[in-house]
């Protein structure tokens, strides 16, 4: 996949500062991703898709940011 190398070096800088908690493709397909995030507002999770190389090199034209409410386990 072209950029997978910036993109993953982009998100394991974000997964060090305690930001991004994980993200992967979803299967089988891998056609979409999901990134779980922890954030005090969605603007800081959408300044990281802004500056995702997937996104600067136009391999993900478009995504959506979502709260999520936790209703069971711990995050």
């Amino acid at each position: 996949v072209p950029h997978r190398a910036a993109h993953l070096a982009y998100a394991n800088d974000f997964v060090k500062r305690n930001i991004l908690i994980a993200g992967g493709a979803l299967l089988p397909e891998a056609e979409r991703g999901v990134l779980l995030f922890k954030a005090e507002n969605a603007k800081v999770v959408e300044d990281y898709a802004k500056g995702d190389p997937y996104v600067t090199e136009g391999l993900v034209t478009k995504y959506t940011v979502k709260e999520w409410a936790v209703a069971v386990g711990k995050v």
